[in-house]
């Protein structure tokens, strides 16, 4: 009987026999500081602008319920993602309890006015992915409702064009730099980063326009032949060609569908390729209708550890909060630490320093609620190189690596002869000294 060498036992290569395991690194790429800044810019740009058209288109700055947003201001919209929790007086007549009770620990998340609208504040499980996923697809899928006007199917898809434009760079960035690091187990510059996202802001926002724009296009028959049916005649004559409408009808399915669950892929296409806008839009519906279970599959893992890394990522920086007013309580008292966290409770010149504190504790909030976005586009960078994987064959650690721009040799000293004409060079200036 032959006997293992040395008792060593071959290594297991969990990550050959598993590769969907590389979706778990997308958490540790995902709470990098560079990349929750970005996130965490892109939603208040994403959010800011939105609120600026609703304001130009209805009037009003509130945005609608539609898009998710009941609250005024897109900076405290986007930081009650993270509960701010701070210890609260105890109550001193029996009267007050209740309405105690009612300002307790974690307000923003128990305040009706303060929900955000992506369903995070509430705690929902959904947040990692469907948040993020909302900031772009969602003031699109507006736009397709059956009861929306001419004037609010504008303002949804300036909504959307917003939006685009804005993740187009964040999300390149984001997206960018996970590829890289999930590829080579290198971290990507930051200067880099910003580069490749920069040159390639126009591929990323045609990447989803171009099917988009192919929807219309393939509608206008079938719009042209709604015409008919207004009249009762004309009800019989579109009768006729009905099957054509219904062959237009699956093209536009297909380009539909397509688009809402493989435009992520498109950015990650982009990414990885560093290729054009139709490279990827061919990769991202190949990958998306070939591969549809492995698809499902690996956005349930990505789901399954982008709900254990918010969870894990809201209370650490609820943390850091809570701890801090906590810490300030011992030296000024719960009342005092109340009045600054509390608008509208400090008066005269402490007003100033109260709403500077609460300013630098919504930035805290607001990196936090960065990883929303990061995580986001750090998943789909990881289901693209998989699906790729199973669909052309490419190994994950090829991915496109810019040339950086390489330093000319310094040029030649000038070869001069002396009087028999031999030639001699000049003397450098330190040989001369």
């Amino acid at each position: 009987m032959n006997e293992p060498r040395n008792g060593a036992l071959r290594r297991v290569a969990w990550s050959e026999l598993f590769p969907w395991l590389i979706i778990a690194r997308c958490f540790r790429i995902a709470i990098q500081f560079r990349l929750l800044l970005a996130g965490a810019l892109g939603t208040v740009l994403t959010l800011a602008g939105w609120s600026a058209l609703a304001l130009a288109f209805l009037g009003q700055r509130d945005l609608p319920e539609t898009l998710g947003a009941p609250g005024p201001c897109p900076w405290l919209a986007a930081a009650a993602a993270i509960p701010e929790a701070y210890a609260r007086p105890t109550p001193k007549t029996a009267s007050e309890p209740a309405e105690a009770a009612a300002r307790d620990a974690l307000p923003g998340p128990r305040e009706p006015g303060a929900r955000t609208g992506w369903a995070v504040a509430s705690g929902s499980l959904v947040a990692p992915l469907g948040w993020a996923w909302d900031q772009v697809a969602r003031p699109f899928r507006q736009m397709f409702a059956a009861d929306v006007g001419f004037g609010d199917f504008v303002f949804f898809l300036c909504c959307g064009l917003w939006a685009l434009a804005v993740w187009s760079f964040f999300g390149g960035m984001i997206n960018r730099a996970a590829v890289y690091e999930l590829a080579t187990r290198e971290r990507l510059g930051l200067g880099a980063v910003v580069r490749f996202a920069l040159g390639k802001w126009g591929a990323y926002a045609w990447a989803p326009l171009v099917p988009l724009l192919g929807i219309f296009v393939a509608s206008l028959p079938v719009m042209v032949l709604g015409l008919f049916l207004r009249v009762s005649l004309g009800v019989v004559l579109a009768a006729l060609v009905w099957p054509l409408a219904l062959l237009a009808g699956f093209l536009l399915a297909l380009l539909a569908i397509g688009l809402l669950f493989g435009w992520p892929l498109l950015w990650s296409g982009v990414s990885s390729e560093g290729t054009d806008t139709y490279d990827a839009i061919g990769r991202a519906y190949s990958y998306t209708y070939q591969r549809p279970l492995h698809y499902l599959f690996y956005a349930a893992v990505a789901f399954a550890i982008g709900t254990l890394g918010w969870v894990a990522v809201s209370w650490f920086f609820a943390a850091i909060v809570r701890m801090t007013y906590w810490a300030a309580s011992w030296g000024a008292g719960l009342d005092a630490v109340a009045r600054v966290a509390t608008p509208g409770e400090a008066g005269g010149v402490a007003a100033l320093g109260a709403g500077l504190v609460r300013f630098w504790t919504q930035c805290v909030r607001l990196l936090g609620a960065g990883f929303l976005a990061s995580y986001f586009w750090s998943a789909a960078a990881a289901v693209y190189l998989l699906l790729r994987r199973h669909v052309d064959a490419t190994e994950m650690d090829e991915v496109f690596v810019a040339e950086e721009p390489s330093q000319l040799p310094a040029p030649l000293p000038e070869i001069k002869t002396d009087s028999a004409g031999a030639p001699v060079l000049d003397p450098k200036p330190e040989d001369q000294e």
